[in-house]
């Protein structure tokens, strides 16, 4: 297997696993643009399926869980984030930290949900 499948492999493998890399599929097309060949096109073709937007994945690194398709769970954490962070539940002193926690949770649970409601 030359380099050029090798490297697709990895690029496939970590999208499918939700990893963020930083390339785009277009960025990839253009690496490869030279070689002609069906398979890695396909291959191509099928990590830029399974990537996620760089958005998405900073929202679950806030949610700090992995990247998930099950909206349950998601759900289960957001509630334990927001019982952990609540302004209401934490000392004087953490109370400007919580409420910009409880806002950052928020916002990412909203991305999240979006995304997977309209995937």
């Amino acid at each position: 297997m030359g380099i050029t499948k090798r490297f697709i492999n990895i690029v496939k493998t970590n999208r499918k696993d939700f990893d963020n890399t930083n390339l785009s599929e277009a960025e990839i097309k253009d690496l490869l643009k030279d070689d002609s060949d069906d398979e890695l096109s396909k291959m191509i073709e099928e990590a830029g399926k399974n990537y996620l937007p760089k958005d998405i994945v900073d929202a679950f690194f806030l949610m700090e869980i992995k990247p998930t398709k099950d909206l349950k769970l998601v759900s289960l954490q957001f509630k334990n984030l927001l019982n952990k962070y609540h302004p209401d539940k934490n000392s004087l002193d953490n109370k400007l930290f919580s409420n910009e926690k409880t806002t950052e949770i928020i916002t990412a649970y909203n991305t999240i949900k979006n995304y997977l409601e309209n995937k």
